[in-house]
């Protein structure tokens, strides 16, 4: 079961206790300031995060564009800046506990994020026993287009689902 999913979202995917074959809730988390709540629950059967920041200290410390300021002004909106508050919203620094299959996708040229911030993510979360895989796309940025994703994440949902 694939649904449509714009960039910039997070898809959960629980899996139901009658049939794991079948998807029970498949969340899309519009972009916001947060980690997703989740990497606690252990229903979830894959999380796939697309076009997003993993790690917002670093990424606050030196945007690297005018869009990424732009960022950088929304998430200190919203969370008053303090390093403290940063860190509580970052996956990366929470990523011990993603237990989930993970796939993480970014477009190498995001001029809202930072791409490479995804591997270290992936490497976090396989380093703490969970299993996750990143794909960039080297000639996209922040739009990654539906028809070049869903192949891979239809894949990974479908695989996520059954083991």
């Amino acid at each position: 079961m694939t649904a449509r999913v714009p960039s910039g979202v997070t898809v959960t995917m629980r899996r139901p206790v009658a049939s794991p074959a079948t998807v029970e809730r498949l969340e899309l988390t519009r972009p916001s300031v947060r980690c997703p709540a989740s990497i606690h629950d252990s229903t979830i059967a894959g999380l796939v995060l697309i076009s997003g920041l993993y790690d917002f200290p670093a990424f606050l410390d030196e945007p690297r564009t005018a869009a990424a300021a732009a960022i950088r002004s929304t998430v200190i909106a919203q969370t008053g800046g303090s390093r403290g508050a940063l860190a509580q919203r970052s996956a990366l620094l929470r990523a011990p506990a993603i237990k989930a299959r993970t796939l993480i996708l970014n477009g190498a040229r995001d001029d809202r994020t930072d791409s490479g911030q995804a591997t270290p993510l992936a490497e976090a979360i396989n380093g703490a026993g969970g299993r996750a895989q990143v794909h960039i796309y080297p000639e996209f940025g922040h739009e990654i287009p539906f028809s070049t994703r869903e192949p891979l994440v239809s894949t990974f949902i479908d695989f996520a689902l059954t083991h």
